[in-house]
């Protein structure tokens, strides 16, 4: 019991401390259409309502320790401060009563100090200042509370939408385009084997004589250029197919660099 003044006032003091710092951080924050001012002033009430309380407590120790000048001059400090609290608070949180009760200690240290022991009233800025009690220190703020979980995280801006919709109507236009190709080539080979009566009429072997239908063929290769057109058609494969191939690498090129750009613009999404 003989040190709960001692703590007492190390504890409002390292809570003055805390209340110091949320203002000064407060103060340089403003939200429009709030009640930001209020809590500010609040903050601040709370600051100097601290400070009072630490002053006060520091006076009942001089007092223990017959410092009257000391005890009147943190009397009149915390007097001071109370006062500032009462004013700031508006009411929200009661502060009055540890005000009377500074008024009434100081009025008696007033009254001996005139009547008895005569001593000087030091400036509260010589005196020495009041010690912490770290009871509490400040931990980092998490990046992510749990179980919570961000509803925008999957939000994709319209812009964004809309380039995703456009490049998969393409490439789903792209595919289905050469998927018709591929199909009326199909088509067109069958016809022709049909025409040519193949592959039925190269297994059948029982005539001793060519087919006429195989002759009429022959001679319409021959009328359109023979074995030497075949030959150069023949000789053209190889610049064809490597033709194809570089239109299939530049169509999935593309494709790709699509995809990457849609991948960079989702990856920018939780930065907007």
């Amino acid at each position: 019991d003989k040190m709960k003044e001692k703590v007492t006032c190390r504890l409002a003091s390292s809570a003055q401390d805390f209340y110091t710092e949320a203002y000064k951080t407060m103060s340089n924050v403003y939200l429009k259409g709030t009640n930001w001012d209020k809590w500010t002033a609040t903050c601040l009430a709370k600051q100097n309502y601290m400070n009072g309380l630490a002053e006060y407590y520091q006076s009942l120790n001089a007092k223990a320790a017959k410092a009257i000048g000391e005890e009147l001059s943190r009397l009149k400090e915390a007097d001071k401060h109370l006062s500032d609290a009462v004013k700031q608070s508006s009411g929200t949180f009661e502060c009055k009563d540890v005000q009377s009760r500074v008024n009434r200690a100081l009025v008696a240290a007033e009254k001996d100090n005139n009547f008895i022991y005569h001593e000087r009233i030091p400036n509260i800025k010589d005196l020495p200042s009041i010690g912490r009690a770290p009871v509490a220190k400040p931990t980092p703020l998490p990046t992510q509370l749990d179980g919570w979980s961000d509803v925008f995280a999957s939000l994709v801006p319209l812009n964004v939408q809309q380039a995703a919709t456009m490049y998969a109507s393409r490439k789903d236009h792209l595919i289905h385009l050469e998927v018709t190709r591929l199909r009326e080539a199909t088509q067109s080979l069958n016809s022709a084997l049909n025409q040519m009566n193949l592959p039925a009429a190269l297994e059948d072997l029982s005539g001793q004589e060519v087919p006429n239908s195989l002759l009429e063929k022959g001679n319409d290769v021959r009328s359109k250029g023979g074995v030497s057109d075949l030959r150069n058609m023949f000789d053209e494969l190889p610049q064809l197919l490597q033709r194809n191939e570089e239109i299939l690498r530049e169509t999935i090129k593309n494709i790709t660099k699509k995809e990457k750009s849609t991948d960079c613009d989702s990856a920018l999404i939780p930065l907007l």
